[in-house]
């Protein structure tokens, strides 16, 4: 029997990203029951290279890569991200017969018939206010320009199979598209076999996340910056890919003024990535509304105790009321009352450890094979005809 072909939809890849690793391992997921593309818009993407950044085990012929051509100047624009979601379901409905199964990573996608969608960003409200009735004109504008590109349709979007991050995401995901139902399921989470014993390990904090405003890296630095003053002699070091270039010139005027404690690392391999988890203490993230946080759930299952903003996907990691903060003071509160005490410092590793179970690779991958081969099935089973 001839195997089915299945579309993983992934506009940009971009190496260090979280939509890239559920991207990845569904293909990891899905590489020997089905015949698997990669539909993106980047060029070159090889398996050696998504291995290198998400601990993958793909082969050069274990998925090929199609790219829908689109003008260059569109896929370096990253403030067209909504235009290049729009051609791909455009593309996708004029190519239904070339696949059968197409399954989106990232946002709503309508491709004319039902396929698989898994929400992986925060639906944003409408901007409100008078002074801002512009943007709001232009914003709706450019959403019905990219709707009439792929004749977008909401009903039909709402016909997929919705996958969300985290219990948190359901319920932003359902109010934010109107829809009735959404399964969650957990991202892949291939953290670093704990090996460094914890009196071993350095009094530092790891701040892993993309350099761009909304992940709050300079409200991080402060953080630290306000719990070294109380006496408290830790260091802190990020790690992340640079998207913002303003943004980045922000954080590294404040890791230079703070250079005896802070430290800017950039883009990290797996390999890199792992050494430095299982070397440190610590992990601090300061995104408000994070549908699931992946690097938070790998410094879990390394052994850190991390700490998390009250509202999110990363509630839902750590799930202990002691490590997570509303507020910076409370931040800087609860972080020194955990490096005051070696006996909570245990108690929160034993806690932990448990919740790091719940999250790993192998069952991402089952789940997912799981609901593709039920989707197949009932495809199957409501395109018979009654008796």
């Amino acid at each position: 029997m001839e195997q089915r072909r299945v579309a993983v939809i992934q506009p940009m890849v971009e190496l260090g990203g979280g939509t890239e690793a559920v991207a990845s391992w569904i293909l990891e997921a899905l590489k020997d029951r089905y015949k698997v593309s990669l539909l993106t818009y980047s060029k070159n993407v090889t398996g050696k290279d998504l291995n290198a950044y998400y601990a993958t085990n793909l082969g050069e012929y274990d998925f090929t890569v199609v790219n829908p051509a689109v003008p260059p100047a569109l896929t370096r624009v990253k403030q067209l991200s909504m235009l290049q979601n729009h051609l791909l379901m455009r593309y996708c409905k004029h190519n239904h017969g070339k696949f059968d199964l197409f399954i989106s990573v990232g946002a709503a996608m309508d491709f004319g018939l039902r396929g698989i969608q898994y929400f992986c960003y925060v639906v944003d409200p409408e901007p409100a206010g008078k002074s801002k009735a512009w943007r709001r004109l232009a914003k709706r504008s450019f959403h019905r320009v990219c709707q009439i590109t792929s004749g977008y349709s909401p009903e039909s979007m709402r016909g997929n199979l919705s996958l969300v991050l985290s219990d948190w995401s359901a319920k932003n995901t359902q109010e934010g598209h109107n829809l009735s139902s959404t399964k969650v399921v957990y991202p892949p989470v291939n953290g670093p076999a704990e090996t460094t014993p914890w009196d071993r390990r350095t009094d530092t904090f790891l701040c892993i996340a993309r350099m761009v405003p909304e992940k709050g890296i300079d409200y991080v630095i402060k953080v630290v910056d306000r719990v070294r003053q109380r006496g408290f002699d830790i260091s802190l070091r990020i790690i992340g890919r640079a998207d913002n270039p303003m943004y980045l010139a922000t954080v590294q005027e404040l890791a230079k003024a703070n250079s005896s404690w802070v430290h800017l690392d950039g883009l990290m391999t797996r390999k890199e990535l792992r050494e430095l988890m299982d070397q440190s203490k610590y992990g601090i993230n300061a995104l408000f509304d994070e549908p699931f946080g992946i690097a938070i759930a790998e410094m879990v299952k390394a052994g850190c105790i991390v700490f998390v903003p009250n509202s999110g996907g990363q509630t839902e990691i750590v799930g202990i009321p002691q490590l997570i903060y509303t507020n910076m003071d409370e931040a800087v509160g609860k972080i020194i009352q955990v490096l005051d005490a070696r006996e909570l410092q245990e108690s929160m590793r034993q806690h932990l450890e448990q919740q790091g179970q719940k999250f790993s690779t192998d069952a991402f991958c089952r789940t997912v094979r799981e609901i593709v081969d039920e989707f197949f099935l009932e495809s199957q089973t409501s395109s018979q005809p009654k008796a």
